[in-house]
């Protein structure tokens, strides 16, 4: 059965890396022969229960959450925090979490024991969040963890004084009443894609931004380049915490 970055191209899971040349498969340890890997194809040898397997389009592969945590097993932290963070999306978007999906995950963790990796994809989902919208969102999650930031709230929803959804933050200090927005392509591909014009999409920015500074609410903003220096920008985000501290102003 198609495994690891083979399945996530079946079931559609964003991957934080290039996927790899070789084609991934597993067979069951009742299966003949062994475990292999050629310029193809790389095949793994292991035992899975009913529940980690399942056929989607007529191809047989490991389940969505399987698969999930198998690849977290061989990432590096932050890689598989990103990749969990994808996977507890809720499909149906809103910035919400899928519990369905960290259950089955969490599931899966159980029935794994004690094979190797297992610990690094059990620490990476106690700190996943799948509120977060895009991989920048997780990138700068884990550089505020790393600085130690105070964490923030994840797509805090703010109102107008009518009771009408004003916005969805990002990132919200609600005592400092400071919010982040990372301006990712991610973002503003959104809004392009609702048949936004790019001028339409920056005005729109523009007057949410406006509306959400006469409620109190004051705004930092960073993208891909920032996070690439995070001692630097997470200067930024004291400095900016900082002044919404009226005995610190």
């Amino acid at each position: 059965m198609l495994s690891h970055h083979s399945a996530a191209v079946v079931h559609g899971i964003e991957l934080p890396h290039a996927v790899p040349s070789r084609v991934q498969v597993i067979r069951t340890r009742s299966s003949k022969g062994g475990g292999q890997r050629n310029g193809v194809v790389h095949t793994r040898m292991v035992r899975l229960p009913p529940e980690d397997i399942e056929c989607v389009d007529g191809l047989v592969v490991t389940s969505r959450a399987r698969t999930v945590v198998d690849l977290a097993r061989g990432m590096g932290f932050d890689a598989a925090v990103i990749l969990l963070d994808a996977a507890l999306r809720d499909p149906a978007g809103q910035g919400k979490e899928s519990t369905e999906c960290r259950a089955a995950i969490e599931a899966v963790i159980r029935r794994c024991g004690r094979v190797p990796g297992i610990k690094m994809a059990r620490d990476a989902l106690a700190f996943a969040d799948g509120r977060a919208e895009s991989p920048l969102e997780t990138r700068s999650r884990l550089m505020m963890w790393r600085h130690h930031l105070p964490m923030p709230v994840l797509q805090r929803e703010v109102f107008d004084r009518n009771g009408h959804l004003l916005a969805r933050l990002d990132f919200a200090w609600e005592e400092e009443m400071l919010y982040g927005e990372c301006d990712g392509q991610v973002k503003y591909g959104v809004l392009l894609a609702k048949g936004q014009t790019p001028s339409g999409a920056v005005m729109q920015e523009k007057r949410r931004a406006n509306d959400l500074a006469a409620l109190g609410w004051r705004e930092i903003r960073w993208d891909d380049h920032d996070v690439r220096y995070p001692t630097v920008l997470c200067r930024r985000i004291e400095d900016a915490l900082r002044r919404g501290i009226p005995d610190a102003a």
